[in-house]
């Protein structure tokens, strides 16, 4: 059956994958609903409860702590089981609430009305008995709260609890059926799904394979006409490239006689900028630094009036104050280091001056032998700035 329907199908092998596919998603996104919405129900169950099982029994504790409280206030007359009472009373209000949130059908039967008025006369109650022990009348007050009517309404209250507590428990045991139940048609489904997958992936799957094996058969006879083509392309390229070391020896030679006179221009050229940028710089340089000299020799000498005018006492107020704002002695003591620095920097410029000159020597027109030393060290000198970055 596989093989005949194999033979039907090997002229469209693109359907029958797309058909493959189609029905994968098909049946998967199905049951991926299923399994989410049966992870969701099964939350919510255990979510629900845990809370609703938590509050209950946080709901009678809190009953039987106010009703104890209310019993001993009436039986030893200290307010602080009053406190006590009224402490827990709003945890329950709390509690009850909460449990109406989770079960809000549990509180809107009858029982659920006959539980809500036992319970507000239980509370009448026992405010009532409050209020007797604080007129010191504890003994009424313990009357009141041992009352068959007390009892009675406490029954009731128990009771009720009891029953909604019990139906609650059985809503929550039909969710957990219902629960089983989508899981037991999710699996189902799953099996299903399964059975009819794993045919057509066998069917996928065989096509692949004949469509390997016909691309391999391919790929050998294309390698083998590949490598017949290599064989007349590198005999064809060696002619070639014999002609094209030829072309290119020819033309490294022209481009070497090309760059000689090239480079002889440059040199030519790079010469005469040097010198004329060497004789516009050194007139002004010899200027600075030549005046450098005469500007510390008056610079001293101004520094020694200032001085002595302080060490006779002449004295102004305006002239302590520019003094002050001035700071003389952080001039007097930063003056010689400016100065030390300018010349420094001139000496500086007039060496790079005499290096270019030296580099250029287009001052001696006739050739003779030179120190390549003293090159070295100019071309060291322009360079200094580079190498030391």
């Amino acid at each position: 059956m596989k093989i005949r329907l194999l033979s039907k199908l090997k002229f469209v092998p693109s359907q029958l994958v797309a058909v493959t596919v189609a029905l994968t998603l098909l049946l998967f996104i199905p049951q991926t609903w299923l399994n989410w919405q049966a992870y969701y129900s099964f939350d919510n169950i255990t979510e629900h409860e845990f809370k609703l099982q938590k509050l209950s029994d946080q709901i009678t504790y809190l009953d039987e702590v106010l009703t104890m409280s209310a019993r001993m206030n009436a039986a030893t007359g200290n307010f602080a089981w009053e406190q006590r009472y009224r402490q827990f009373e709003s945890q329950l209000d709390v509690a009850i609430k909460e449990s109406i949130k989770l079960a809000p059908k549990a509180y809107k039967n009858e029982n659920a009305k006959k539980i809500d008025a036992a319970n507000q006369n239980l509370v009448s109650m026992e405010y009532e008995s409050f209020k007797l022990v604080r007129n010191n009348q504890k003994d009424a007050a313990q009357l009141l709260l041992s009352s068959r009517e007390y009892e009675i309404h406490k029954k009731l209250y128990a009771d009720g609890v009891a029953q909604r507590n019990h139906n609650i428990s059985f809503a929550l045991q039909q969710e957990v059926t219902q629960y089983r139940q989508r899981m037991f048609w999710a699996f189902l489904i799953s099996i299903i799904s399964l059975l009819i997958l794993i045919p057509a992936w066998l069917l996928v799957l065989r096509l692949l394979q004949k469509y390997l094996t016909a691309k391999k058969i391919s790929q050998t006879a294309l390698e083998e006409a590949n490598s017949s083509l290599e064989i007349q392309v590198a005999t064809r390229t060696e002619k070639l490239n014999r002609k094209n070391i030829q072309l290119q020896q020819t033309l490294q030679e022209l481009q070497d006689t090309q760059i000689q006179l090239i480079q002889s221009e440059k040199m030519s050229s790079l010469g005469q900028l040097v010198a004329g940028v060497a004789h516009e710089i050194n007139n002004p340089v010899n200027f600075i630094y030549g005046n450098l000299i005469y500007f510390r020799k008056y610079t001293q000498e101004l520094l020694t009036l200032i001085n002595l005018y302080q060490q006779q006492g002449f004295y102004h107020p305006k002239i302590a104050n520019f003094i002050d704002e001035m700071e003389l002695n952080f001039v007097i003591e930063d003056l010689p280091k400016i100065l030390a620095s300018m010349e420094v920097g001139a000496e500086r410029i007039l060496e790079i001056v005499l290096t270019l000159r030296n580099f250029s020597r287009l001052d001696e027109a006739e050739m003779k032998p030179v120190d390549i030393h003293e090159g070295i060290n100019s071309t060291l000198l322009i360079l200094q700035h580079h190498l030391e970055s």
